[in-house]
């Protein structure tokens, strides 16, 4: 079963994101076990002072698109650590369509409170944290990648 936190980038901003149970299946292509094991068999000449490269599987997520269901409460905003939860890596085919202001029908005295839904947009290392300015924005910009060495 996945635990996983990952830092995420976009052209501003940086999250972290916490990848639970199938989402980490989903998202690397190996189950939680193989990727441990391949991991320890693959770094096991490495002693207890070295540093360990991350597994291939995330390293190779770099880069990658994929659209996250999440899973928000306030608890995400008010701990000591900020996470998004993911619970699900899905296809946008999948994703419901959510309707905006200007597509539902209105009488003058209607009095709607519309849903609001949180998407997010990215891969393993670099992502869209989903707001509605970074929604705007093109897609095939390219993300900031995290600073090593610091």
């Amino acid at each position: 079963m996945y635990l996983a936190k990952i830092s995420v980038y976009d052209n501003n901003d940086q999250a972290v994101f916490v990848l639970l149970g199938d989402a980490g299946t989903k998202l690397t292509g190996k189950q939680a076990a193989e990727l441990v094991d391949n991991y320890f068999e693959a770094n096991q000449e490495l002693g207890a002072g070295h540093q360990m490269p991350a597994p291939q599987a995330l390293i190779d997520t770099i880069r990658q698109t994929h659209k996250f269901r999440v899973k928000v409460s306030n608890l995400n905003f008010s701990g000591k650590i900020q996470a998004i939860t993911v619970t699900k890596v899905v296809s946008p085919e999948i994703l419901p369509h959510v309707p905006t202001q200007n597509e539902i029908p209105l009488d003058a005295e209607d009095e709607v409170a519309l849903a609001t839904a949180s998407v997010v947009v990215g891969s393993g290392i670099n992502a869209d944290d989903g707001n509605e300015s970074s929604s705007k924005r093109d897609e095939s910009q390219e993300a900031k990648c995290p600073k090593h060495g610091n």
